[in-house]
Order: structure tokens, then sequence, then C-alpha cells
């Protein structure tokens, strides 16, 4: 019996592995699971297995992205002194 290789995108997936989530937002399993624990991602129990619908984290960033206001400019501190020099 041959087996086939087949290599799947993440991006094509419609349910991911927390590993697989990890990976397709670039970011840490602690951070995916601190996700679910604050109720922002959604999770289902297969098995053994936590499975995410990527749907879900496409809606996830959405949202955030959407709430995403850029940090005001601080002005540049004055140069310091030192009369002590």
């Amino acid at each position: 019996m041959t087996r086939i290789n087949m290599k799947v995108n993440a991006g094509e997936m419609p349910v991911l592995s927390i590993d697989e989530a990890a990976s397709y937002i670039r970011a840490s399993r602690e951070h995916i699971y601190n996700l679910m624990r604050r109720g922002e991602l959604t999770s289902v129990r297969a098995g053994h297995r936590r499975l995410i619908r990527r749907a879900d984290i496409d809606r996830m960033l959405e949202r955030r992205a959407e709430q995403f206001e850029p940090r005001p400019r601080r002005e540049p501190r004055a140069a310091i002194v030192d009369i002590f020099a």
C-alpha cells in the first residue's frame, strides 16, 4: 500500500489544532490557551484533541483590527545635561 504525503497549509484547513492555530497567527500555544480562557476564542473537544475553527480565528482577528487604536506619539525627551561632567 502506498502512502500519499498530503501537506496542507493551515490556511486551508477548516479546523486547526492548538499547535496549528498558534502557527496560523504566529503566536505561542500559551497565547492560544489564554485567548480561549478569556472567551475570545472558542474550541471544541474531539477525543483528546482540542480543535479551533479557522473562521473563528479570522473573526477574532477582524474584531481586534477594528478595535485597534495606535498609541499617541510621545514627545522626545529633552537632553539631560550633566553639570558635573
